[in-house]
C-alpha cells in the first residue's frame, strides 16, 4: 500500500475522498471519445491512406453546389485515383509516322529504336526504312510527339513532319477504307493520314483529276488512294500532295496492314 501511495503522491485516504469529491470527472470517462465530424465536411480531416477512403463524385456535390469548391480550391476535392491511390493514365500505343524519309532523308531504324527507348517509351519497333515506327507509353500525345521530333532533331538531323496516331484510330482507317475491292491489290491503294480536314472545292479538284479508273475519297481526316494502273504512273497520285492542301503522310495497303498488326504485338 505504501507503494501505491508514493505512485500517486496522495496517501489512499485523501485519494479516495478526492474521487469522492469529483465522481464525474474520471479521465477514463472521455479518454477514447470519438471524434464526430459531419460527413459533409469528414473527408477533408482524414490523414493518410484513409484520406480517400470512399472518396468519391457524389460525396462533395452538396458542399460544392453551396460553396463553388472547385473553384476556390478547397481542400478535399482531389484527382481520380487508381485502388492503389496513384493518379490513374492508361497506356497507349501510338504508330508514329515519319513525312518524307526516302532518297536523301533517311532516318536509320536501329539507332531510333536505340534512342526512343532511351527516352523511356516501351515496346519500340520500327516497320522498313521508309518512316514507321511504333511506341508504348503513358505520355500524352502531344508530349510524345514533342519528345520524339526533339530526339530526332538532334540525333539524326531530322525536322520534317512527325504523326502519332493511335492502335484504335488506326484500326478505324482500315474499318472505314471505301474501296474494299482494291484490297486484292493493296499496293496500289493508299492511305493519306491528314492533318485537318480538306478543302471540299480540292476534293472535287482531284476527284475530275482522276483518270480511268483511279479514284479518291476522304473519310474523317484519312484520304483513300485507289490506282489500279499504278500509284507512279497516276496523274492524280502525282497532285494529290499539293491538291489536297493539308499536311500529310500515305502509305500503301501493305504498310496499313503490318503497322496494325505490329500495333497488337507492341500492346
Amino acid at each position: 500500500l505504501r507503494g501505491l501511495e508514493e505512485v500517486l503522491h496522495l496517501p489512499l485516504s485523501a485519494a479516495a475522498g478526492r474521487a469522492a469529491r469529483f465522481p464525474g470527472t474520471a479521465r477514463s470517462r472521455r479518454r477514447h471519445r470519438p471524434l464526430r465530424i459531419s460527413e459533409e465536411v469528414g473527408p477533408q480531416f482524414r490523414f493518410g491512406a484513409d484520406r480517400y477512403r470512399n472518396e468519391g463524385r457524389e460525396e462533395f456535390r452538396p458542399v460544392e453546389k453551396a460553396l463553388r469548391r472547385r473553384r476556390l480550391g478547397f481542400p478535399g476535392h482531389h484527382r481520380e485515383r487508381s485502388p492503389g491511390g496513384a493518379d490513374h493514365m492508361s497506356d497507349t500505343v501510338y504508330i508514329v509516322l515519319f513525312r518524307g524519309v526516302g532518297g536523301k532523308t533517311q532516318l536509320p531504324t536501329a539507332p531510333l529504336r536505340e534512342k526512343l527507348a532511351e527516352a523511356g517509351f516501351r515496346n519500340v519497333a520500327t516497320y522498313i526504312n521508309s518512316g514507321n515506327a511504333l511506341v508504348k507509353t503513358r505520355k500524352s500525345r502531344a508530349t510524345a510527339a514533342k519528345e520524339i521530333a526533339a530526339i530526332c532533331k538532334r540525333e539524326f538531323g531530322f525536322e520534317k513532319d512527325i504523326y502519332l496516331i493511335s492502335a484504335e484510330e488506326w484500326d478505324a482507317v482500315i474499318a472505314n477504307n471505301p474501296f474494299p475491292d482494291a484490297t486484292e491489290t493493296p499496293k496500289f491503294l493508299h492511305a493519306a493520314w491528314l492533318t485537318d480536314a480538306p478543302d471540299p472545292a480540292r476534293l472535287k479538284a482531284l476527284q475530275d483529276i482522276a483518270q480511268g479508273r483511279d479514284r479518291i475519297e476522304v473519310v474523317g481526316n484519312v484520304a483513300y488512294l485507289h490506282t489500279p494502273a499504278g500509284f507512279g504512273t497516276s496523274k492524280l497520285a502525282e497532285r494529290f500532295d499539293k491538291g489536297i492542301g493539308v499536311p500529310n503522310t500515305a502509305r500503301n495497303w501493305n504498310t496499313v496492314l503490318k503497322l496494325a498488326e505490329l500495333a497488337d504485338k507492341c500492346a
